[in-house]
């Protein structure tokens, strides 16, 4: 899936091949999204997004309402797809639910963590990590979705596992180019193999410790305001 996505000074927005259209669009356009060469507030076409990936409209229309579904983008009628536009007090509220959700969850991953969980998550915590020295903003935030998925996985709660992945992403709809390569990105991307080391060793009162911790300094990387230290 890194495949698709772009190197810092590429267009993530370019011709897909014809293998599984409706998955790949989805996940481009996502990446889009979440990076910021798609503006919030602005409306687009599918015709805009059929002229870049060079595709049909039918699988470029499926993939936005599948985005749509999923509240990363607005269907405006008759007139194509906006991204949302949050508030300062839309991120905070995002910010209470996904610590009410995200922190006990990884709490009750101690003791249930299975070889194939630790060694898959650790290998994308290490991704993470080099891709955000690199600044490669998209490919961070793709193997930053798949250590969190990975993670929560034995918890063998799908309904769960989406809601949190749902709302991560949602707190991503403000642009992060600005930060690709600074310390504040590399910061939090430690922070995944801080988490996984405590589970590891059985410790819930210090891995849920470091997935608050870790909740606010994404906060306040979304925001721009927050500083962490390297």
């Amino acid at each position: 899936m890194l495949s698709m996505l772009s190197r810092p000074g590429r267009e993530i927005l370019r011709p897909l091949d014809a293998t599984n259209l409706r998955a790949k669009a989805r996940a481009v356009i996502r990446a889009g999204i979440i990076t910021g060469e798609l503006a919030a507030g602005e409306i687009y076409p599918v015709s805009y997004f059929t002229s870049r990936l060079r595709v049909s409209a039918t699988p470029i229309r499926e993939a936005l309402f599948d985005l749509a579904s999923e509240g990363l983008v607005e269907v405006v009628r008759n007139r194509g797809f906006r991204v949302p536009v949050l508030s300062e007090a839309d991120l905070d509220e995002i910010f209470e639910i996904r610590l009410m959700l995200e922190v006990p969850s990884v709490g009750g991953l101690v003791g249930h963590l299975d070889p194939d969980t630790v060694a898959e998550s650790r290998e994308y915590a290490r991704q993470n990590e080099a891709l955000a020295a690199e600044g490669d903003l998209a490919g961070f935030l793709e193997t930053d979705r798949l250590f969190h998925g990975r993670l929560l996985r034995p918890l063998e709660n799908a309904r769960l596992r989406d809601l949190i992945a749902r709302y991560r992403d949602i707190t991503r709809l403000t642009g992060l180019t600005q930060i690709a390569g600074s310390p504040r990105l590399i910061t939090s991307a430690r922070e995944h193999g801080e988490l996984l080391e405590a589970l590891v060793k059985g410790d819930r009162l210090g891995a849920e410790f470091i997935m608050r911790r870790h909740l606010e300094h994404t906060r306040g990387l979304w925001a721009g305001h927050d500083e962490p230290d390297d």
